[in-house]
């Protein structure tokens, strides 16, 4: 079953410390999700140009076919679904590798265990 767990420890703990936001503090989606909006939040308040969210637009033009898919839905489950709507093209589902695959499914369905 994908968790949150499968989550934390695949490709998206990678692709998200290249916007400046660490999973490792996290156990859970709950966890995750709170620290992402309070960190976008302190970092926009210093410098409106300057945020998780920003730069998670700016890095998506980067990234690979397969990591895109996976900062979209960890966009949209840390409650930022209008930028990962404006930024939504993805391929097929099934081209991407299973490392990918898993951690989107994980972060819709949103399971913290097993």
């Amino acid at each position: 079953m994908t968790t949150f767990a499968t989550f934390k420890n695949g490709p998206a703990r990678e692709i998200l410390g290249r916007i400046g936001f660490d999973l490792s503090s996290c156990r859970s989606w709950s966890d995750f999700r709170s620290p992402f909006i309070e960190q976008n939040r302190a970092m926009r308040d210093k410098n409106p140009d300057d945020c998780l969210a920003s730069r998670a637009v700016d890095v998506d033009g980067i990234l690979s076919s397969g990591e895109r898919p996976v900062l979209h839905a960890a966009l949209a489950a840390a409650d930022f679904a209008h930028i990962a709507n404006d930024l939504w093209h993805w391929g097929p589902v099934g081209l991407m590798g299973k490392a990918h695959r898993e951690a989107v499914a994980a972060a819709i369905l949103r399971e913290d265990k097993a």
